[in-house]
């Protein structure tokens, strides 16, 4: 049954067929058997035996290269993760994975350097002379290095040592069959008890790819399908690579057979969890069942391989589950007020007291604790609605049910500041002050306290308590939970200790610190947050405010967005949407949102597209008439620059001596394209994240931008950021700021 099994897995492979035979240490089929054996065996995977079916697979690669042995970033299906080894490094996948999340952060894919930095162990690709990685040896062009081509398993065949390949051009081909896939995948979810999948577009675009197997951490056994057994903790809006980031961190102290952590607090892992909890796994659903027990928690894999990124939802089907555990046999268990003893030595008329007594206090003692505990659900119940309560309009079921869970006890986030202390403040502005504070289990965690007794900002309270029950992600700012008790009203935010993006791109001094892979990083990391909330987060959401005071940066400088109060979310697949509520901050805003309320993905591109140009150039996208003329028009300023073909003048002086001018001038092109006055002519973030990682040199021309002016047009007009495309006579209502505004800030603008 295996056999037939492990050959439908092989004809599943996404596959990228070589254009040459197999050479090298594949002389022969029994060679290739004896390679592919020795890594089944490793982690307990039936053999295979050589048939027409593996003749296929080993013409099939899931790699691409270059014949000139330079790393190709794939900028889509497999990612950029690259694996180095050296001769004897008998290393798996599932170590390969655990350096690489641990050197990621010094990894600049553009360049495939480390930023001058050590590192240098990655996932799939390899330039080493060893045949031990789980690739092919190969020698390219006659070149004293070797090429070392590596390709995914099988998916049944959990990790180990890949087959050798030839040295030829590899292309990407389509599924093999989608049948074939399908008939895979359920029968892996038939032996678990889930329900089976039928073929549409998500499932479609799923096949085409595969996340990396692991193997045995902890000892658990591998589910012997497409699964895994990694767990993650969340509520599935983290991508994998996130959660393989905390699972390595973390597994040491897992007990995978308790199901708990032991020593160490952890929760964030990859991939599946076989537990009776609807709070651990990536589907966040809730299977139908009579039991009343627990939920079978179903997880699948990132739909971008080894890349970041939300999983596809594909349903949660038939659900095993248990009831909660009584006495073992069903019924209640017995108490005896006496001991045996006592009752032979009482007197016969106290056990008639006692039998005239009991029928009538057990009763009334029954009704009384019942009156009680169903007294304190009532008091609790209508003591969380009051809290609820405090949001003018109407708010859903589903709403009511997403802001319980993020609902947190008052007096332990008071504990945690030290009762709001003079000295663990961090800021605060019109909406009120922003503590830090340290919760009980160690973690440190921002506070922001709004004006007691004032109502504005409510409407961005609600909006950003709604959306952290369904955004999660390694960039984006997690907001913890909330409390609303009369007329305190806190947000509890994990706390970030570098501060916002401008309180480093404006400073002449501090923007000296940000490198030039720096700066990329940090552009890289803003562009896959967008990605997440326009395309793989479970609603569409735009942000509507994306500028440097709202993205916030960690230790690593690694970005997160930050500030969810105007974002605008959409259940719908329409392109755009018209709104009479024009809120956010001159300079950052889209011409078409700013004077018409036009609301789309292309709006926050236009915002990105800003950030961008005032990365390369240094200098402020600014409305402000004391700034000068070159600082004001920003986008004025990089465009004449563009078009006279001096564009090499805009970089920023302090990145001139230190950088790779190809990859600056690069993200100038891609600002221009995000920032172009014709909403459709902007490329989506996704087009964006593959022009930013990917080697291509092709890109489409520019148009014009939008907010153009003449750099020598000194007319008052301009000094109020007045746009080409104004339109005399609008009456869409418009609350918009200057760039001056942290995430501290809470009322509309």
């Amino acid at each position: 049954m295996l056999l037939p099994l492990a050959a439908a897995i092989a004809l599943a492979v996404a596959a990228i067929t070589a254009t040459t035979s197999i050479v090298g240490a594949q002389d022969t089929a029994q060679e290739f058997l004896d390679l592919q054996n020795a890594a089944r065996a490793e982690v307990g995977v039936a053999p295979l035996s050589w048939d027409d079916t593996v003749a296929a697979y080993a013409r099939t690669y899931a790699a691409e290269r270059k014949g000139d042995c330079e790393l190709l970033h794939s900028g889509g299906l497999y990612g950029e993760n690259i694996f180095w080894g050296s001769a004897g490094a008998n290393w798996t996948a599932a170590d390969a994975v655990s350096a690489w999340v641990s050197e990621k952060q010094s990894y600049n894919c553009s360049d495939n350097s480390c930023g001058g930095q050590s590192c240098g162990h990655y996932t799939q690709v390899v330039w080493a002379n060893t045949t031990t990685v789980g690739c092919a040896t190969v020698t390219c062009d006659g070149r004293n290095g070797v090429f070392i081509v590596c390709e995914y398993d099988p998916p049944g065949n959990l990790v180990g040592q890949r087959p050798y390949a030839g040295c030829g051009q590899f292309n990407r081909s389509a599924q093999i069959s989608p049948q074939d896939f399908l008939t895979l995948q359920n029968a892996f979810r038939a032996g678990l008890g889930v329900g089976m999948l039928s073929w549409d577009s998500t499932l479609a675009a799923y096949a085409e790819t595969y996340a990396e197997k692991r193997k045995r951490d902890c000892q658990k056994i591998p589910s012997d399908g497409p699964y895994g057994e990694n767990i993650f903790q969340g509520t599935g809006g983290s991508g994998a690579s996130d959660a393989l980031f905390s699972w390595f961190g973390e597994k040491q102290y897992y007990n995978c057979t308790a199901n708990k952590c032991e020593g160490a607090p952890c929760s964030d892992y990859t991939q599946l969890i076989w537990a009776n909890s609807t709070r651990v796994g990536c589907a966040s659903v809730t299977c139908d069942n009579n039991a009343g027990g627990g939920t079978f928690i179903t997880c699948n894999y990132d739909p971008r391989g080894n890349v970041a990124g939300e999983r596809p939802y594909l349903g949660c089907g038939k659900a095993e589950s248990t009831s909660p555990a009584d006495n073992g046999n069903g019924s209640i268990p017995k108490v005896n007020g006496n001991s045996p003893s006592e009752n032979n030595s009482s007197p016969s008329r106290n056990n008639k007291s006692n039998a005239l007594i009991l029928p009538i206090v057990l009763p009334v003692v029954t009704v009384l604790s019942l009156v009680s505990a169903i007294s304190v659900c009532i008091w609790r119940r209508s003591r969380r609605k009051r809290k609820l309560s405090l949001f003018s309009g109407t708010i859903s079921s589903k709403d009511i049910e997403d802001l319980k869970s993020v609902l947190l006890d008052p007096t332990i986030v008071r504990a945690a500041t030290q009762n709001f202390a003079e000295g663990n403040k961090l800021g605060e502005g019109g909406f009120g002050q922003v503590y830090k504070g340290l919760m009980p289990d160690g973690q440190e965690i921002a506070v922001k306290r709004l004006a007691r007794g004032s109502k504005q900002g409510l409407r961005e309270l609600k909006n950003e308590l709604l959306l952290v029950a369904k955004l999660q992600h390694r960039n984006l700012v997690k907001l913890i939970g909330a409390c609303l008790d009369g007329d305190e009203k806190l947000l509890v935010y994990e706390y970030i200790p570098n501060k916002s993006l401008d309180s480093f791109i404006y400073d002449e001094e501090k923007r000296d610190e940000l490198a030039w892979e720096t700066r990329y990083k940090i552009i890289c990391g803003i562009a896959r947050g967008l990605v997440y909330l326009h395309n793989e987060s479970r609603v569409k959401v735009i942000h509507r405010d994306l500028k440097p005071s709202n993205i916030l940066l960690e230790k690593d400088m690694n970005p997160k967005i930050s500030d969810f109060g105007l974002a605008s979310v959409f259940e719908d697949d329409h392109s755009k949407h018209v709104t009479r509520r024009v809120a956010g901050t001159y300079g950052y805003m889209a011409p078409e949102y700013a004077v018409l309320g036009h609301v789309s993905t292309k709006s926050d591109v236009f915002s990105f597209g800003v950030i961008i140009l005032e990365f390369v150039t240094g200098r402020r996208n600014s409305v402000s008439s004391s700034d000068t003329m070159m600082a004001q028009h920003l986008l004025s300023y990089v465009w004449e620059n563009w078009t006279r073909g001096t564009i090499t003048g805009i970089v920023d002086p302090s990145l001139q001596h230190n950088c790779a001018e190809n990859m600056v001038l690069k993200c100038a092109h891609i600002g221009l394209l995000c920032v172009q006055e014709n909403p459709s002519d902007r490329p989506s973030m996704s087009n964006v994240i593959l022009m930013l990682v990917g080697r291509s040199t092709t890109m489409p021309a520019p148009s014009r931008p939008a907010f153009l002016f003449r750099l020598d047009d000194t007319d008052q007009s301009h000094h109020d950021g007045a746009s080409a495309i104004n339109q005399p006579g609008r009456s869409n209502k418009s609350n918009s700021s200057l760039n001056k505004v942290t995430i501290t800030e809470l009322e509309p603008r």
